[in-house]
């Protein structure tokens, strides 16, 4: 009676380790790093068996997710290299505690010799390998986009430049010819062109207006008098000195 209660004991407490079968899904030869299912036999609860997740188990599965369907269990689980050389060291603690025995059954297995992992990372996705000669070629692209880009905006600056250049020059010309302007053929010239002559140059509108309305005295006459030359040369030069370049250009 005595035996049986501390057996009960025992196995309550979780002294007994169990046995934990996993049967592959998968018929066809498989690889480090594939990642196969398992079907679960074992007398472990469900819940006990979700602390194996995302932990290695029997030297070569890292446990990816355990599903319970009806009264099945199922495991799947990453193929990884057996560590040879590392051997684990357990705490005082983990010692005491006995570990459930794993048996791996119907896996047609190829172990290839590779550096052992010592984490797994789990991704949402699937990583993106960009090979050099790709980034090369996106860094070559990058830098030929940025030079078009330098070579547009520079063209369209010196292109903008150079017409303000032009309209500037042609707008000093016409200024140029106001004011040199002296014998009363000449101030006609000017009288008759002064709309395209006056165009986008600032001056005295009032100047101006006394300039025309004096030269509209004498224009038809053959001749004029000096005093009336005199007095349209006076009008014109305080209209002429007062065109100027607009600060707008």
């Amino acid at each position: 009676m005595i035996k049986i209660f501390i057996l009960t004991f025992l196995y309550s407490t979780g002294v007994f380790s169990s046995e934990i079968h996993l049967y592959a899904l998968q018929a066809e030869q498989v690889r480090t790093g594939d990642i196969v299912s398992f079907k679960v036999e074992t007398e472990k609860e469900f819940q006990d068996l979700l602390t194996y997740k995302n932990k290695k188990i029997a030297e070569i599965l890292y446990v990816l997710d355990i599903t319970e369907e009806g009264d099945s269990v199922f495991i799947r689980a990453i193929l990884a290299p057996i560590d040879k050389k590392t051997k684990l060291k357990l705490k005082k603690d983990d010692q005491k505690q006995p570990e459930d025995i794993f048996f791996i059954k119907n896996l047609n297995y190829k172990e290839e010799q590779i550096a052992p992992l010592k984490d797994f990372v789990v991704l949402s996705g699937p990583e993106v390998l960009i090979s050099e000669k790709t980034k090369k070629g996106l860094i070559l692209f990058g830098i030929l986009l940025l030079f078009s880009l330098c070579f547009i905006v520079g063209r369209k600056l010196f292109i903008k430049s150079k017409i303000k250049k032009r309209i500037l020059l042609e707008k000093k010309k016409r200024i140029i010819l106001i004011r040199e302007a002296a014998t009363k053929k000449e101030i006609e010239n000017v009288y008759l062109g002064r709309k395209k002559l006056l165009r986008e140059l600032e001056y005295d509108q009032k100047k101006l207006k006394r300039f025309v309305e004096t030269i509209n005295e004498i224009q038809y006459k053959k001749n004029c008098t000096d005093e009336e030359f005199k007095k349209l040369e006076l009008e014109y030069k305080s209209f002429s000195e007062t065109v100027r370049i607009s600060d707008g250009v």
